[in-house]
C-alpha cells in the first residue's frame, strides 16, 4: 500500500490503533505473546490480543505509538519494528443516551495497523 493510499485510508476512520505481535524464537518454533482483556472491561471482557491500542497526538510516528503501548502493556522495550502486517478495518456502533433517556447510535470507524517487533 502507497503512502498516499494509507493517508487516504486513515482521513476516512476515526481512530487508529496499533498492535504489536511480539516474536520469540523457540525451539519448536517462534510463539508470539497475547495480553488477557481484563474481565470486568466493558468491551471484549476476557478476549486475547496483541498489546497495543489508541495512536495518541503526542505520538510522533505509527512506531513510537508501538513502543510507547508495549512499554505501556507489557514493561517490554521494543528493539526493532520489524514488518508491517495486515491492517485491520472495522466499525463500532456505541448507544450514548442523552439528559432524555433516548438513545443515539455512534458509529465510529477505525483502523488497527499492527507490525511484527
Amino acid at each position: 500500500m502507497s503512502r498516499g493510499e494509507v493517508q487516504l485510508r486513515l482521513a476516512e476512520v476515526d481512530k487508529v490503533t496499533v498492535g504489536a505481535a511480539i516474536l520469540q524464537q523457540e525451539e519448536s518454533g517462534p510463539t508470539v505473546l497475547l495480553l488477557k482483556r481484563n474481565p470486568a472491561e466493558k468491551y471484549y471482557p476476557d478476549v486475547f490480543e496483541l498489546p497495543g491500542g489508541k495512536v495518541d497526538a503526542k505520538d510522533g510516528t505509527v512506531h513510537d505509538a508501538i513502543i510507547r503501548e508495549v512499554f505501556e502493556e507489557t514493561q517490554l522495550a521494543v528493539v526493532e519494528v520489524i514488518s508491517p502486517l495486515s491492517c485491520i478495518t472495522y466499525a463500532t456502533e456505541k448507544l450514548e443516551k442523552g439528559p432524555t433517556d433516548q438513545g443515539t447510535t455512534v458509529r465510529r470507524r477505525a483502523v488497527q495497523l499492527s507490525y511484527v517487533v
